[in-house]
């Protein structure tokens, strides 16, 4: 009963999962780092619209769900593509933090896979919750991401201002 809300609530993340990686380009290319993350956003946008298009049991259901562990990359390529780039450590360091967080989310989610006998009982009870830690982690890196990218904004965009000698709108 509730397969087509799952399905609509999928799609629109999708959207706006488009919508933040027009965001992260914009803000990449104003810092002076590559766009590399934008695009593994996109392919993890385009993976939530197909998971949400192709609900279970639908062949390609499974497609786009394994299709999203290009997405849950995300984290490391920015984290990569910022390292160098001055204004944007602080975003360097939380992605490779919040890529730590999401091995682990995708390491609990596949004890089911070889279910070992000391940690299987603990997890059984609790795996829907499990399931849900790989997409908190991802997510709570996307928002993370976003406001540190907010704030290295403001912050080039103080720098120009002063280099410019323009001190903002006089009124």
């Amino acid at each position: 009963p509730g397969q087509f809300t799952l399905s609509a609530l999928l799609c629109v993340m999708a959207v706006c999962l488009a919508i933040f990686a027009s965001a992260v380009v914009r803000s990449l290319h104003r810092l002076g780092c590559s766009a590399l993350p934008a695009y593994f956003v996109v392919a993890m946008a385009i993976s939530c619209a197909g998971v949400g298009l192709f609900s279970y049991p639908h062949p390609l259901h499974n497609i786009f769900g394994m299709s999203e562990t290009v997405g849950v990359q995300t984290p490391l390529v920015a984290a990569l593509a910022c390292w160098r780039a001055p204004g944007a450590r602080q975003l360097a360091i939380f992605s490779i933090i919040m890529y730590a967080v999401v091995l682990v989310a995708i390491a609990v989610n596949l004890i089911p896979l070889v279910r070992p006998a000391g940690l299987w009982p603990l997890v059984r009870p609790y795996f829907g919750i499990v399931q849900r830690f790989l997409f908190l982690s991802w997510f709570a890196w996307c928002a993370g991401y976003a406001m540190l990218l907010l704030k290295a904004g403001r912050a080039d965009n103080s720098i120009q201002r002063m280099q410019t000698g323009d001190a903002g709108p006089r009124h």
